[in-house]
């Protein structure tokens, strides 16, 4: 299979008293490495990021003092979801991204 290049913030969500891997980018990166991809992901997080190993995929962080974070609550009938912290925006230029991914092939 060829390589995935993912770009997104990976989130840390709160839900009730406990935490978890979360954000768009984190379950893309799980579905393409399934599916046999070599996966590269470009995220803002810090480097003490307690959620990495859960990614088996190849990192290039951006380093930020926190990740972005959710608060989750679940009714019977509904979601909420609230940001407590959004992470500092990342580059998301071609040339930026050309830096980080040229070597990928």
């Amino acid at each position: 299979m060829g390589v995935v290049l993912v770009v997104g913030h990976l989130t840390e969500d709160k839900i009730e008293e406990s935490a978890r891997l979360g954000g768009a980018a984190a379950y893309v990166s799980l579905l393409a490495q399934r599916m046999g991809h070599d996966v590269r992901l470009h995220t803002a997080v810090p480097e003490s990021f307690p959620y990495l190993d859960q990614l088996p995929v190849s990192f290039h962080i951006q380093p930020v003092r926190r990740a972005t974070c959710f608060a989750l609550e679940y009714t019977a009938d509904k979601r909420s979801l609230e940001l407590l912290h959004l992470a500092k925006l990342l580059d998301t230029s071609a040339a930026g991204l050309y830096r980080l991914f040229r070597n990928c092939a």
